[in-house]
């Protein structure tokens, strides 16, 4: 069941990627 659980929910890791991937497009787009 503990697997069910961490799939419902991104990872920390993954927030932190997606996160990083969103402020490098948006830096991409200011430039």
């Amino acid at each position: 069941g503990d697997g069910e659980n961490s799939q419902s929910k991104p990872t920390v890791g993954e927030r932190l990627l997606s996160t990083l991937l969103t402020e490098m497009d948006g830096l991409e787009s200011a430039t």
